[in-house]
């Protein structure tokens, strides 16, 4: 895999560093987030619940809160219609808590992965219809969904869609209210909420402060769905880690127990790589029900239970993973031309729709190109999941490659779809078409963000303290990537250590610190020698002392 580095341009601000009593590479890092005067500094590294905006700013919110206002006024049922992902789940437990504490009639409806497919569907209007629903509040689903919200308002039922997907060709359905940040006339200054953000949102607008304390399964849903991590989504990751470091959640208490997981001080990777996996494995193996209640529940011994099934569905959601990602791999050095395909699609009838999506994500970090991964069911109709690359919209890909589509749906970096078994080999013909006229070859190498370049003896504990200061990171607000040229590497022996990762002495004009690479293909070993190298810095304990050692990213020989 090819790969540039692109050093950042924003130069330190002096008074930046002066009047937040920082260094001045904090201050650079913090310009190479557009983050230029003190305000907007102190409202980054604060990331205070004062600062949020407020979520009548959101187009339709209005609209949406006076209906739900007046059907439990009338003890009307409702309908809370999530997803069966991390986002969805959370989004509807938010929802189901907070209506709860108000005291309304409501129902959840979790749509099952095979038996109701993607989105908000007829099935989902029939539920509806069958609980005498009157109101019913779709979360990450519903902005594509004009013909089912026809049936539901002709059968009574008023929707109120909270969606963050892209609206298809300005068309949106005639729902009662639609609260979308992608509206066009949507006045919010914060486009990029996913439905968990957006669920906190409507929970601030129905009872203000109390929401609050929604905030650490607004982070889980937040960090679970990639939305970038700046704005209000920093924030609420921000203060619901906080808020897990003082009153856990009996939920969370649960999975971290089931997980073996002993700390208290919870950070993005917990959220992102221990909880949010097992919230997303009861949808991706069997229904989504079980993740839903386990985030409801108030019940020590209920909670236990959920948490030990999402436990072993995690295990079976991992053996899956793996056993269909060497498939794919295979399938890719079997059918795959890298000259012709820009984008990878790949199909099987074996593998599970469950972890499709995983699986492409997982092609996209080996082969750094856009990667469609497409389950067939047995009557021959192929459900896929796409994953793509910073630089290349597969969202719009598809809008041009759509006709042998079923239909499909998604973002940027995120897609699913669905066609029949039959024409896949024509859309893998049609969207690589339209890749080599859009996607341009430099368009596929692996591009690294370099935050400064700086010398090894610029490693301090004090600086590391201020870089901590810069997180939650995630995407939209990398963890810092340095440079530091002329580096020797001395490799340590590797039966140390794991197969997959290769660590260093590394020495500089009489500066010594450690070093661990993961090679991206996880086989690639670099001899002793003169290197430059891309990294982050971090601290460790060993026996008692504070010991630096660099996550290294990138290497390249001198």
């Amino acid at each position: 895999m090819l790969t540039e580095w692109s050093l950042k341009t924003a130069d330190s601000i002096p008074h930046l560093a002066a009047e937040l009593n920082v260094t001045p590479l904090t201050a650079r890092l913090l310009a190479n987030r557009k983050i230029r005067t003190v305000e907007e500094a102190r409202a980054f590294l604060s990331g205070s619940a004062e600062n949020f905006q407020d979520p009548y700013l959101l187009a339709g919110m209005e609209t949406a809160v006076r209906r739900i206002l007046e059907a439990i006024d009338k003890s009307e049922p409702i309908i809370v219609h999530g997803d069966y992902d991390v986002d969805g789940v959370t989004a509807s437990a938010i929802v189901g808590r907070t209506l709860s504490s108000m005291g309304a009639r409501w129902k959840a409806f979790v749509p099952h992965r095979v038996l109701n497919g993607y989105g908000f569907t007829q099935d989902g209007v029939r539920f509806a219809k069958g609980e005498g629903a009157k109101v019913l509040i779709t979360l990450d689903c519903g902005t594509g969904s004009i013909e089912e919200v026809k049936a539901a308002q002709f059968a009574g039922i008023d929707c109120l869609i909270f969606d963050h997907h892209q609206i298809k060709d300005g068309c949106l359905p005639e729902a009662y209210a639609i609260v979308n940040p992608h509206r066009p006339d949507c006045p919010s200054p914060f486009k990029m909420y996913c439905a968990a953000g957006l669920a906190f949102k409507l929970a601030q607008a129905l009872i203000g402060r109390h929401a609050l304390e929604l905030l650490d399964i607004a982070s889980l849903g937040t960090v679970g769905d990639m939305v970038p991590l700046f704005g209000e989504n920093r924030m609420i990751v921000k203060q619901g880690l906080r808020s897990m470091s003082g009153n856990l959640r009996l939920a969370i208490r649960m999975m971290a127990e089931s997980a073996k997981l002993k700390t208290r001080r919870f950070n993005v990777g917990h959220l992102g790589f221990v909880f949010g996996p097992r919230i997303n494995a009861s949808g991706r193996m069997e229904s989504a029900e079980t993740s839903l209640q386990l985030l409801l529940s108030e019940d020590p011994l209920a909670a236990a239970k959920y948490a030990h099934e999402l436990e072993k569905q995690n295990k079976k959601r991992r053996d899956l993973e793996r056993n269909t990602l060497q498939d794919a791999l295979r399938k890719v050095e079997r059918e795959i031309n890298f000259n012709e395909n820009r984008v990878l699609v790949v199909w099987d009838a074996a593998w599970h729709p469950g972890v499709i999506g995983i699986v492409a994500a997982r092609l996209v970090e080996r082969f750094h190109r856009p990667a469609l991964v497409i389950s067939i069911n047995g009557e021959g109709m192929g459900k896929g999941s796409g994953r793509s690359v910073r630089r290349v919209n597969l969202y719009e890909l598809l809008k041009r490659a759509s006709a042998p589509l079923v239909q499909f749906g998604g973002h940027e970096q995120a897609v699913g779809l669905s066609v029949e078994e039959k024409k896949l080999p024509e859309f893998r013909r049609l969207i690589n078409e339209f890749a080599r006229e859009w996607v341009l070859p430099e368009y596929l190498s692996k591009i690294f963000e370099v935050d400064a370049e700086i010398n090894l003896n610029e490693i301090t504990v004090e600086q590391l303290k201020q870089i901590a200061l810069l997180e939650p990171f995630g995407l939209g607000n990398p963890k810092p990537v340095f440079l530091t040229r002329n580096v020797e590497l001395r490799p340590v022996p590797s039966r140390w250590f794991a197969a997959n990762e290769q660590r260093f002495f590394v020495s500089r004009e009489g500066q010594h610190v450690e070093a661990v690479w993961k090679p991206p293909d996880g086989t690639s070993r670099c001899a002793r020698g003169q290197y430059d190298i891309l990294y982050f810095p971090t601290l460790k304990l060993w026996e008692g002392h504070q010991i630096f050692e660099l996550e290294i990213k990138d290497i390249k020989k001198k």
